[in-house]
């Protein structure tokens, strides 16, 4: 799966920050009305203020200098904010993208976790009994078990080097794994059933009875198959909601 590349906005090749704006309105404000003083006093000074030429010069520094000045200035400004709301628009967009493939996910990996917790809890219901293991219910939920590893299989691999995952590879490789243990008892012991009904006894299944035993902490199944589930759901949890 790939990650989401980030929309490409074009961009002007001048374009004000906010801040950079209005100091830039300051600026000309000021350089202006220096400039409009200036012709003011030296207008006054020579008299010549009354002339109609003069009188169109001043009103043209004042109108269409400034004006077109701070029209530009503005102009600028309010285009580098709508860059900026676009820009938020498109992450958000993005963003939203990634939550719902997050919660996709958390949704498959708990449903896979309770199906192997299925699959255990029928194996000792109705494939062992006293320490003895019957053929025909251990292979029906053997072959389900297996349907369940190949999924923690597929989640690992989604999460190599995926950013929208991170730091899950690990934990879903040690669930994946733990299973694949179980299911290597099942490769090497089956074809030596025997008896009517063909049965084997436990004891030699060792991750077999591991992985039917009732819950102990500090056991494989607890460190290697449970802790990890729980440790992918937080993170996956946090990652959903920042």
């Amino acid at each position: 799966m790939s990650t989401f590349a980030q929309p490409r906005i074009q961009k002007r090749k001048t374009v004000f920050p906010e801040e950079s704006a209005k100091a830039l309105i300051c600026v000309v404000v000021v350089l202006s009305l220096l400039g409009i003083l200036a012709f003011w006093i030296w207008s006054i000074r020579t008299g010549q203020l009354e002339t109609d030429l003069l009188r169109l010069t001043f009103q043209f520094l004042l109108i269409v200098v400034i004006g077109g000045a701070l029209s530009f200035v503005y102009d600028e400004f309010q285009y580098a904010r709508d860059i900026s709301a676009k820009q938020f628009e498109a992450d958000s967009a993005v963003r939203e993208a990634q939550r719902v493939l997050q919660r996709e996910f958390l949704k498959d990996v708990i449903q896979a976790y309770n199906a192997a917790k299925k699959v255990r809890r029928l194996l000792r219901a109705r494939a062992i009994h006293k320490g003895i293991v019957y053929k025909e219910a251990y292979d029906e939920h053997m072959q389900a078990l297996m349907d369940i590893q190949l999924e923690f299989e597929a989640f690992r691999i989604r999460t190599e080097n995926q950013t929208l995952f991170p730091g899950l590879e690990g934990k879903l490789k040690s669930i994946e794994e733990y299973l694949g243990n179980v299911l290597r008892d099942y490769e090497r012991y089956f074809s030596s059933f025997a008896g009517q009904p063909p049965t084997h006894p436990l004891a030699p299944l060792q991750n077999l009875e591991e992985f039917t035993a009732s819950f102990k902490p500090m056991t494989r199944f607890s460190e290697q198959f449970k802790k990890p589930f729980h440790e992918i759901v937080d993170a996956l949890q946090n990652l959903i909601v920042t």
